[in-house]
């Protein structure tokens, strides 16, 4: 409830005893400090959007249970929810939360990164700004903002100046408790313009509609107060691509934009030849723009080149193409059809102004050494467990919005396949290190990255593609000898390698 109203509706505050979940909802606790929640929340649990009152209909039930206590900590301050949280007892918090899980919610769109971005608000909600420590919204809060799991709650729809007062709580740190600061971290890096921008482009979303109207037909460098293109900001590494609305209209600009939505969105915009959940995007942040994160232009310009892992000259749509077999887990696509095409032309574009031939700063993954006593899986578990399962899930699973996924799988049969090179713990633990956790790179030590990255490769995954006769030992002889990689290891009484089903 937003501190700044506190009007009651009358007829819903007379306290219930013994009253059910509906009953709680629509008249309050035993005690008379504990209101009812439809007096603010509306009998829907809709929300009242003028007052600023957020719906809390369909939420998942472990996120307001979360809320409830953050409220009764004192880790959100709000006047009117701390004497309701701290008034209802355990069991009529727990019956009303369930049955407010339970209302129905409207659908929302799921707009995905792939779509246009010409806004201030659209840029932060699908883009973000990277050079400034805020990665897109939807990357967290799924396709639209319509919520992933019960740690990441619905942005859409929800009213402009409530979610306006949530950032503000978070940068003032009046809200607090949210798992490694995450929102903390990213409200805080946010300008006042930025958290109007995000707040108006998710109110203004409703079911049933594709984008909100576009004020204006200018592109969101060129808009009042508009938050600029993320490469508009220079990069870290010393290069910095072209800003999007550098584009035209021209066939050459609508390859490139064909491109992005392979890249950002590849598991559905590829499905053929994607054969688990993945997205380019996935390990390489920023639309492939981020350096650290294996930036497109790092690439592009250093192909044709011999890979050892194909024992071959690799042309750059062959590089691409191995993406797919190895990190997809799929099939190659042709490489002078569209997909390959259209990845080549936004890897070109993003690398307008870059040497050929010279290895930029910011390339690939920035090594890092493994620990001098070497990697540790139980201290690995741990660091999972604290940094990476809120979003990836306890057991490596990922998180879905539908048949999408939102958070990839780091291990089963939906991750990427033992030939991958995030299969290698020195690829893995040097992304880790430089961009992990989302929107806090080098936050985790060297070693703790080593050690997280260990943990995670060492669970079975789809078999490498590659194989020899079905034999792990001639795979590992042939591919993998020398490699830092638990391919063929045995952890816990399992041989890795065979492959999940």
């Amino acid at each position: 409830m937003n501190p700044r109203y506190s009007l009651l509706l009358l007829g819903f505050c007379t306290p219930v005893l013994g009253a059910d979940g509906l009953a709680i909802y629509t008249h309050g606790g035993a005690k008379p400090a504990a209101m009812a929640c439809a007096s603010c929340h509306g009998a829907d649990g809709m929300g009242m959007a003028a007052a600023g009152f957020p719906r809390i209909a369909g939420l998942p039930e472990a996120y307001l249970e979360r809320q409830m206590r953050a409220y009764r900590e004192g880790l959100r301050a709000n006047p009117v929810m701390q004497p309701i949280a701290a008034a209802l007892t355990e069991d009529e918090t727990r019956i009303v939360l369930q049955y407010v899980s339970t209302l129905p919610a409207p659908a929302y769109p799921q707009i995905t990164r792939a779509a246009e971005a010409r806004d201030a608000g659209a840029v932060l909600a699908l883009r973000g700004d990277w050079p400034q420590g805020i990665p897109e919204c939807v990357s967290c809060h799924g396709p639209g903002g319509v919520g992933v799991g019960g740690d990441f709650p619905p942005l859409v729809g929800q009213p402009e100046n409530y979610l306006m007062d949530q950032l503000d709580a978070w940068r003032k740190g009046t809200r607090k408790g949210d798992p490694q600061d995450l929102m903390g971290r990213i409200a805080r890096a946010m300008n006042e313009a930025q958290v109007s921008a995000a707040a108006g482009y998710f109110s203004a979303l409703k079911p049933g509609t594709a984008v909100p109207a576009q004020t204006t037909d200018e592109p969101a460098s060129k808009t009042a107060n508009a938050a600029p293109p993320p490469s508009a900001a220079p990069s870290t590494s010393g290069f910095t691509p072209p800003a999007e609305d550098s584009l035209g209209d021209d066939p050459f600009s609508q390859l490139v934009r064909q491109g992005r939505a392979l890249f950002v969105d590849t598991a559905r915009e590829a499905r053929p030849f994607v054969g688990n959940g993945m997205n380019c995007v996935n390990c390489h942040l920023d639309q492939g723009r981020l350096g650290g994160s294996g930036p497109l232009w790092g690439a592009y310009p250093m192909y044709p080149a011999w890979r050892v892992k194909d024992k071959a000259v690799d042309s750059y749509a062959d590089r691409l193409r191995g993406c797919f077999r190895f990190s997809m887990n799929g099939t190659e696509p042709p490489v002078d059809g569209p997909v390959i095409q259209a990845l080549a032309a936004y890897s070109y574009w993003l690398s307008t102004g870059a040497r050929i031939g010279l290895a930029p700063a910011g390339r690939g993954y920035p090594a890092i050494p493994e620990p001098a006593g070497g990697y540790d899986l139980v201290q690995g578990q741990k660091v999972y467990g604290q940094s990476c399962a809120i979003c990836h899930g306890t057991q490596g699973q990922g998180m879905k919005v539908g048949e999408g996924y939102v958070f990839p799988p780091l291990w089963g049969a939906d991750s990427y396949n033992w030939g991958a090179g995030m299969a290698r713990l020195d690829y893995a633990a040097a992304f880790i290190h430089t961009n992990m956790p989302l929107g806090q790179g080098n936050t985790l030590s060297p070693a703790d990255a080593w050690h997280v990255a260990a943990y995670m490769n060492s669970h079975e995954r789809p078999r490498d593609p590659r194989m020899i006769d079905g034999s792990v030992e001639k795979t590992r002889a042939a591919f993998h000898a020398g490699q830092p990689t638990l391919y063929g290891a045995t952890v816990n009484g399992v041989r890795l390698g065979a492959g999940t089903p």
